[in-house]
Parts: C-alpha cells; sequence; structure tokens
C-alpha cells in the first residue's frame, strides 16, 4: 500500500518542481524515487506473504482400455500386434506429491510457494487372446517403450 500512496506522492511533487533531467521529467523521476521507497516500506511491514498454490491436473477415470461383456477377443494364429483387453483392474490410486519452495520477493521479503502435482497407478490383467496362449516371443511394449521379458517374470 505504501508503495502506491508514496509512488503517488513523488509524482505530484516531481510534476510540481517541474523540468527534466536527462530527458526524464521531474514527475517520473520523483514516481520511482516514491515506489522504491514505498516497497521498502511494505517489505518491512509484511514480510511474509501469503502462501501461494499451484496445483497440477487430475484424473478421474480410466478410459484408456475399456471392456464390455460379449466383446470378442483377437484369435491370432501366428504372429501379430494385439492391444489386448482389459479383465479386471483396481480402482485408480491417486498419490500427491507437495513441494514448498521459499521465493524472495524483496529485499527482506518472501513468499512460500508450494507445489502439488498428482501420480496415477492402476493393476489390471489384460487378456491378450482366448483360449491358450503359446509362449510371447517378441515385443511387449508398455507406455509406448519396450519392457523386458525378464522383467515379468
Amino acid at each position: 500500500m505504501a508503495t502506491l500512496v508514496l509512488a503517488a506522492a513523488g509524482s505530484a511533487i516531481g510534476g510540481a518542481i517541474g523540468g527534466s533531467v536527462l530527458g526524464i521529467s521531474a514527475a517520473v523521476i520523483g514516481q520511482t524515487v516514491g515506489a522504491y521507497l514505498g516497497s521498502q516500506i511494505d517489505a518491512a511491514l509484511a514480510p511474509g506473504l501469503p502462501t501461494v498454490t499451484r496445483e497440477g491436473p487430475r484424473i478421474n477415470t480410466l478410459d484408456v482400455m475399456t471392456a464390455n461383456a460379449g466383446d470378442p477377443l483377437a484369435d491370432v494364429s501366428g504372429r501379430a500386434a494385439v492391444a489386448g483387453t482389459v479383465i479386471w483392474a483396481t480402482k485408480i490410486k491417486e498419490t500427491i506429491h507437495t513441494d514448498r519452495e521459499k521465493v524472495k520477493t524483496g529485499k527482506r521479503s518472501s513468499q512460500t510457494v508450494q507445489t502439488v502435482t498428482y501420480s496415477y497407478s492402476v493393476s489390471m490383467a489384460i487378456a491378450l487372446g482366448e483360449g491358450p496362449l503359446a509362449p510371447v516371443h517378441g515385443r511387449i511394449w508398455a507406455d509406448g517403450k519396450v519392457v523386458s521379458l525378464s522383467a515379468m517374470k
């Protein structure tokens, strides 16, 4: 608040004096000096500003892969890329991560910034086809990356 008051007062005083220094009017110089002094007073009177919270995006459903009763399953003979069908899944587990950081807002003042992010996990069973399945050879992809078959054991 002192910043606004002293900036206006400095502008009025500079305007009353008149003239200019290096092409900058006295009113502008007075406003700048007043704003600087006011910001120093504001920082001394209110060193702790309220915490600012930033939140990341959240989800509430897993609509990536769905299955309905009676949907056909793949019948693969030989080698083919199969997306699979979700036949069982747990509820989505949300994990909340909170980070706090102090950010300097002036010479003697700071503000706390709290960042909240969310991560999700789910366990599921995916059917690749109907009936017995020969051993899987080749590559298994998960989340756009090749998964090692030895990690599946």
